[in-house]
């Protein structure tokens, strides 16, 4: 590999699938260090851990963020925007809200000097999925997910990322697949089918069972059993309790009046942005969601 004084990107006549490029000097990052690279006009992320360089993807998986401007500690790289954090030498999802990936790059050092080499099939793709397995046959160990939410998807993932073969039933009393709840104040007048976070077709490659519309009403820890709305008992050999929680209603006279509204599910969503249109508005709680659903309604 010839040497390069500057961080313009060529193709190794040798490896037609790879665009490689100089980012650096060996020494111009110390541990504990990131800084946004470019290599063929595609963003990339270096880093340095531990006296090890890693490359990859420069957007959170999550809404895009350009994680160079977040913070990196130890091996973590933490998002600017909603805190969706990944491993900077893999580039493996951390910490939710992101649920994928990111790309993970070559780096090589070559007389002092860093190398990136990413594979040109990995221009089109900023996100990543692990390597995931699927129910065995013949393993009957069940594990039951109480809650439609991130995180029991994240622990349904996980296990298949781990190589769980056995059952996994996700159960929720709503109506639709685990969805990105942030969404819900910044476009209230939402389609449910455009922010989920995976498809049904997911959930059937890699074996993972989801009911939608039941209830839990009890739960037996020793008999290891629930038993749902609908008379169905349910054995199990683990349970994940991840119901998620509520909004705090408004402790005062007039919260039931038909006007007044709580944000919890997109059905909530687009009855606010009906109810908004040419009307004034009063947003109680100043918090995140408050803040970004007024921008919204704005």
């Amino acid at each position: 590999m010839s040497d390069m004084s500057g961080t313009e990107a060529y193709s190794d006549p040798e490896d037609k699938e790879e665009l490689t490029a100089m980012v650096c000097l060996e020494t111009d990052l110390q541990d504990g260090q990131m800084k946004e690279v470019d290599i063929g006009h595609h963003s990339v992320l270096l880093t340095r851990c531990n006296g090890k360089y890693g490359a990859i993807g420069n957007q959170c998986t999550h809404y895009g963020a350009p994680l160079s401007k977040g913070v990196i500690s130890g091996q973590k790289v933490r998002c600017p925007w909603h805190g969706s954090c990944f491993n900077a030498l893999t580039g493996d999802l951390e910490e939710f809200p992101g649920i994928d990936s990111l790309p993970c790059h070559k780096v090589k050092i070559h007389n002092s000097k860093v190398y990136v080499s990413i594979n040109k099939k990995d221009l089109r793709h900023q996100k990543r999925l692990q390597r995931m397995g699927t129910a065995v046959p013949g393993v009957n160990h069940t594990i039951l997910l109480l809650g439609g939410g991130a995180a029991s998807l994240i622990c349904a993932e996980t296990l298949r990322q781990e190589n769980f073969g056995g059952r996994i039933i996700m159960v929720s009393r709503d109506d639709l697949l685990p969805y990105d709840k942030t969404r819900l104040s910044k476009v209230m007048n939402v389609l449910s089918d455009t922010i989920v976070l995976r498809r049904m077709e997911f959930f059937h490659q890699y074996g993972i069972e989801v009911w939608l519309q039941k209830e839990a009403v009890s739960v037996d820890t020793e008999k290891k059993t629930v038993t749902f709305d609908n008379g169905l008992v349910q054995s199990y050999d683990q349970l994940l309790l991840s119901t998620g929680c509520r909004a705090k209603v408004l402790d005062v006279p007039g919260t039931n009046l038909s006007n007044i509204k709580m944000l919890e599910t997109p059905e909530d969503a687009r009855q606010i942005h009906a109810a908004c249109l040419g009307s004034n508005v009063v947003l109680v709680g100043t918090s995140f969601v408050g803040t970004v659903a007024a921008l919204c309604l704005f």
